[in-house]
């Protein structure tokens, strides 16, 4: 993939591939926006924004694109930090089963259940089912962490595309220290098809929420030091993620640079209860630390803490200090599908990205040893036959977030953006956060082939073999409520769902196939 096409931006220039584009979708209204979420309910695109402002004052945003046209209309405060909670809020996710809203602090999980209702009530003349109740919010899980413990505590939690999980990381207490007791270091994931049986909505609202360590978890991952980002392979259901490397583990070292930290990292989840190293291995890249080897990666025995066990290395090292954060699949092929359900063509990315990971790289922070890596967004390409992955591609997909295109790798960090997270949206659009100066960009595809595909033959909504095959729970009417249809569901309620009653998914968690994190239908926004 070559970059050939120069946008500018506000006076600095952004280079993507040719026939890409990329605007502002909202700017200066956020405030270090992160983490994003979104659905399409009741006609409008909303997408949900997390923020990592540290003063604890900075709400929940709403983007509302109200007649879904791609330009952002509409930027509210949905939600504020509760009160007794004392940390930012960081991490948003909407389960596609329900649409209920969930947000994180560092130190607590609410769930809203009438969220979009209230973001659209706050249009003037919007005739929807809003009750007055600020979104209906509730404390759905207390995490073993406060704001005294904060580092790496700003938690990443993403539902399995089936929703049957709801999968959380937890980041190590500390730079580069042997602290890892669980849930410290790990991915953990909740069977959410039981836990919605199990505990009613209003036992969670009389019992202040469920126990981190709920019977109805488990630990996918170990030895994870800090994710801020994974998602499920459209096919396989693998479940991958990013993670970030130590800092300074060889200060003694002068250069060459590239072997002097061990390097951030793609990982894949082939068995549960795997351990991916931190901190006792580290996996660090070959060649160019800016644009790593395809798929070539060392293990690096820590000086202090190496115990002899077996370990994980990342299937794709990405650069020291690159500070690798959201990544997200691009399910061209489901687009495709539900795009043609609704009668409409989208100019959807080409075929050769299909299924492949985009990756934020926040961008490396200035230190008297560091390289200076990051500030783009890459791309991924895999092959995944289920059981073995292998990378195909590793490449650059957007640059130049470093200001007058600045391409030094030493000591340096003067940018105008650092990309933070991406979100694929219903129209094959990426949108992009900027926790530095507060955008987000939107990037789209223009080509003469963008609208060309075929669509399916048969509807894709009613037509069981145009599911994916690894969904066996999941049917046409499971899916009524999915945050990629147009339907306004307002009988949701924390009593009344029709989607979660025995009839529909079974209370014994050995039983059900679906609980699987590596099991689901992908949904990709």
């Amino acid at each position: 993939i070559v970059a050939q096409n120069t946008v500018n931006i506000n006076g600095n220039d952004a280079t993507l591939p040719s026939d890409f584009t990329m605007a502002v979708y909202s700017s200066n209204t956020l405030n270090q926006p992160r983490v994003m979420d979104s659905i399409i309910y009741d006609n409008n695109l909303i997408v949900y924004v997390g923020n990592k402002d540290s003063s604890g004052n900075t709400p929940i945003y709403g983007l509302v694109d109200n007649n879904m046209d791609g330009i952002n209309d509409y930027t509210f405060n949905i939600f504020n930090v509760p009160s007794g909670d004392s940390s930012e809020l960081n991490g948003v996710c909407i389960d596609p089963i329900t649409n209920y809203v969930y947000f994180m602090t560092q130190e607590k999980m609410y769930i809203c259940f009438n969220a979009h209702d209230y973001t659209l009530s706050q249009i003037s003349g919007y005739n929807g089912n809003y009750n007055g109740n600020d979104g209906n919010c509730t404390l759905f899980m207390t995490f073993p962490i406060n704001s005294v413990d904060s580092t790496h505590a700003r938690h990443y939690a993403e539902f399995s595309p089936s929703g049957s999980d709801l999968c959380i990381a937890f980041g190590a207490d500390c730079d580069n220290c042997d602290s890892c007791t669980p849930p410290r270091c790990t991915i953990r994931c909740y069977n959410m098809t039981h836990i919605r049986l199990e505990y009613s909505y209003n036992n969670l609202i009389i019992n202040n929420g469920i126990n981190y360590d709920d019977g109805d978890s488990r630990t996918v991952a170990f030895g994870v030091r800090n994710s801020v980002g994974f998602d499920w392979h459209p096919i396989t259901n693998n479940l991958y993620f990013t993670d970030n490397g130590a800092n300074d583990i060889y200060p003694s070292q002068s250069p060459p640079w590239d072997t002097y930290s061990p390097d951030d990292e793609l990982n894949v989840i082939l068995n549960e209860g795997d351990h991916f190293g931190y901190p006792y291995l580290h996996s660090n890249g070959s060649g160019n630390p800016y644009l790593r080897n395809v798929a070539q990666v060392n293990g690096i025995q820590d000086e202090i803490y190496y115990t002899s066990a077996q370990y994980q290395l990342a299937i794709q090292p990405l650069g020291p200090h690159s500070a690798v954060l959201g990544m997200k699949f691009y399910n061209r092929d489901l687009l495709i599908e539900q795009g043609c359900a609704k009668g409409t063509k989208y100019p959807l990315f080409p075929s050769q990205y299909n299924n492949a990971i985009f990756l934020a790289q926040h961008g490396s922070w200035s230190g008297g040893y560091q390289l200076v890596l990051g500030y783009r967004i890459d791309v991924v390409k895999v092959t995944d036959s289920g059981d073995s992955v292998t990378i195909d591609l590793f490449d650059n997909f957007v640059t130049g977030f470093r200001e007058n295109g600045d391409t030094s790798t030493i000591l340096n960090t003067n940018a105008w953006a650092r990309p933070a997270f991406v979100e694929i949206l219903y129209d094959g659009s990426i949108l992009i956060s900027d926790d530095q100066d507060n955008y987000v960009f939107r990037v789209t595809y223009t080509g003469s082939d963008a609208t060309t595909y075929d669509c399916p033959t048969t509807d894709p909504t009613t037509d069981p073999t145009l599911m994916p095959s690894n969904s066996p729970s999941m049917t046409p009417t499971d899916v009524t409520n999915s945050p990629t249809t147009d339907t306004n569901n307002p009988s949701i309620s924390p009593t009344d769902n029709p989607t979660l009653t025995p009839s529909d998914v079974t209370s014994n968690p050995t039983n059900n196939p679906s609980q699987s994190p590596i099991i689901g239908t992908h949904s990709p926004t």
